[in-house]
């Protein structure tokens, strides 16, 4: 699997090929071990640290970019959604999102009822408010 070069350390593989032929047979490992494929489960099976997976990014982009495609997808079809979507999140920078619908209404409300009688109301449920100058504010 390594390739003597001239000057320092040995390519963990020889070239793009190499490495996609290897994440290959890792798959189907991973098929018939019926386990979930991820970046940790490769650097194991090919006896690779996560440092030097990362990397291969430098020397064979395209390979690189088709298995990280290639984990996304397996993640967003796996069989146990919660694990894909943790997965998805950790791995990946997938994020739940939450839509709020927020309307915001001011209503003019006219009444005969005096700041009295209201304040006496509103004191039967518990409110208690202090009248200043026709105005009213919540203690």
């Amino acid at each position: 699997m390594e390739e003597k070069r001239g000057k320092g350390q040995p390519r963990s593989f020889k070239d793009a090929k190499a490495f996609l032929d290897a994440f290959t047979d890792y798959l189907k490992y991973c098929d018939k071990e019926e386990k979930m494929a991820n970046i940790a489960g490769f650097c194991w099976y090919t006896g690779i640290t996560r440092e030097t997976y990362y990397k291969q990014q430098e020397y064979y982009s395209d390979a690189f970019k088709n298995i990280e495609q290639a984990l996304e997808d397996r993640a967003i079809n796996h069989k146990a959604p919660a694990i894909a979507i943790f997965y998805l999140k950790n791995k990946f920078g997938y994020k739940d999102k939450q839509e709020v619908d927020q309307t915001n209404v001011n209503m003019n409300i006219e009444t005969d009822m005096t700041p009295e009688e209201a304040d006496q109301i509103l004191k039967r449920f518990g409110v208690e408010i202090e009248i200043d100058n026709s105005n009213t504010k919540q203690k």
